[in-house]
């Protein structure tokens, strides 16, 4: 069950919340009167990362994965298009040194353009890319700071991508971790051990049963909190939570509400930087008391029968 600020209180209770975000690498300054501005001096051109594609800094950011499918797709058909030029230069009638030379530059160029597609498709189907994670975080600090990132090119001036050394190693990394999860859970099933194997599955539907049994119980005491909660008497509960009168409020609380100020959310865009400002489901798990209780599915001797 949740629970709501008190509506009264200080005005300060009130005022905006400071939260220690993320310093800003391209300018941090201070409202002091002597302030300073510390500028890092941004790229001019966006150095966005790949293992195959060749369009420099033209090549979007690793997290618009539609922007790299167009480019993958251009450079392809570029790739076809130096094919059907040497297959012209083969086919004239009187054909010299030069357009042989001509014809085999063109296939070994349009091979590596396909080839270098190939690499970047592989890139995409991959589940996890380390280059796709980095430029997302950034791109999420940027809105986090009030700034719009680049559409295509991410937040390129917010940071420079890792090498291509640093990439296979954290892919490498990854690869080598789930080797292991997967020998693990083999190992699992081929020796089942632990306290669940050696429990008697009499015990263990009587457990099963009695945690059920409590879990209900808890449910319907939440849900009786609930019983006089609908859109009728909507205006009426928002009116005595205004009036500091509703049951629903903790008193205790003395935590200042959120505050928008300027802001508004009348986009999804505005929606998801107030939302990464704020970030409320951090503070709740913060705030939140909670324990995890591992039940494996055992089919009861009722159901089995």
């Amino acid at each position: 069950m949740g629970y709501i600020p008190p509506p009264d209180g200080d005005k300060d209770t009130k005022a905006s919340k400071n939260k220690s975000h993320p310093v800003n690498p391209i300018k941090t300054s201070s409202s002091s009167s002597d302030s300073t501005t510390i500028t890092i001096q941004s790229p001019i051109f966006p150095r966005n990362p790949s293992v195959g594609l060749i369009w420099g800094p033209l090549m979007p950011a690793s997290d618009n994965r539609p922007a790299l499918c167009t480019m993958i797709g251009l450079q392809f058909f570029l790739g076809v298009g130096l094919f059907r030029y040497a297959r012209r230069q083969l086919s004239l009638p009187q054909r010299g040194r030069g357009t042989v030379l001509k014809s085999i530059l063109a296939v070994a160029s349009g091979g590596s353009l396909i080839f270098g597609c190939g690499l970047e498709i592989s890139r995409l189907i991959l589940p996890y890319d380390p280059w796709y994670e980095e430029a997302k975080r950034y791109r999420e600090l940027a809105i986090k700071n009030g700034e719009t990132p680049s559409l295509w090119f991410g937040a390129y001036n917010y940071y420079r991508p890792m090498n291509v050394k640093s990439w296979s190693d954290k892919l490498g990394t990854w690869f080598e971790n789930v080797e292991k999860e997967m020998n693990s859970g083999e190992s699992q099933i081929e020796k089942p051990s632990g306290i669940l194997h050696r429990l008697d599955k009499k015990k263990f539907s009587e457990v099963y049963a009695k945690l059920r049994e409590n879990n209900n119980t808890r449910f319907k005491e939440l849900l009786s909190e609930l019983q006089g909660v609908d859109e009728l008497n909507k205006a009426e509960r928002l009116d005595l939570i205004l009036e500091g009168k509703s049951n629903y409020i903790n008193s205790e609380f003395n935590k200042p509400g959120i505050q928008l100020g300027t802001h508004n959310m009348d986009s999804d865009e505005d929606f998801e930087m107030v939302w990464l400002n704020f970030e409320p489901w951090d503070e709740l798990k913060l705030e939140t008391d909670y324990d995890i209780r591992l039940i494996p599915r055992y089919a009861s001797p009722e159901q089995e029968e």
